[in-house]
């Protein structure tokens, strides 16, 4: 149940820390605050015995995967992973190419993870305990593909790998080209160095 809950708490942790925002990170701020709330609720709810007594495992299984749906629901409203970013400038670089690589795994466990709780709770599909117990494991721990390890490889992008200077250094180019031409319209934006802040976590 602990991995389970784990398991559910880093499927929604990662959607927030890719979630692209208008104004300010406080928006991902309260994200990640109404997740932490949620799962202390969680918790409670799961330590009232007498509430629990006289209920199958599945159903303390599916409180769970409802109320992480529900969430997961508000989070892909607020922030769709489809958004537009304005990073396409930053299709040449290498750092930032091995920091998509690094998205683009966490986002796929994150849509596994949206699959598996359709698939329970739209289908009716039984809870195999087993194999999200596996899945938690390796989004906990796998040494390739585990979250907190892909958040890790991408900091270390980020902070000693310098790329958010290559990012800037990339955009100063572009923008000089541009200006060079009589074209204004690619102008630093402010909002794109706000997305690879978002989009790296």
């Amino acid at each position: 149940m602990r991995h389970f809950t784990c398991l559910l708490t880093l499927g929604a942790f990662a959607v927030a820390a890719f979630a692209t925002i208008k104004n300010d990170a406080s928006s991902v701020d309260m994200v990640r605050e109404a997740l932490l709330r949620l799962e202390k609720d969680l918790r409670r709810d799961l330590a009232d015995q007498q509430r629990w007594a006289n209920v199958e495992e599945r159903e303390k299984y599916l409180h769970l995967i409802k109320a992480y749906e529900r969430f997961g629901n508000q989070v892909d409203e607020r922030f769709p992973l489809d958004r537009e970013d304005h990073l396409d400038s930053l299709d040449s670089l290498w750092l930032w190419a091995r920091a998509q690589h690094e998205i683009k795994g966490i986002n796929g466990l994150y849509g596994l993870f949206r699959q598996m709780q359709r698939e329970i709770l739209e289908l009716n599909a039984p809870i195999d305990i087993k194999q999200l117990a596996n899945f938690a494991e390796t989004i906990l721990r796998d040494p390739n593909a585990s979250i907190p390890r892909a958040l890790d490889r991408i900091a270390t992008l980020i902070i000693n790998e310098k790329l958010f200077i290559a990012a800037f250094q990339v955009q100063m180019a572009v923008t000089r080209k541009d200006c060079n031409r009589g074209d204004n319209s690619s102008s630093p934006r402010p909002w794109s160095f706000r997305g690879i802040i978002m989009k790296t976590g």
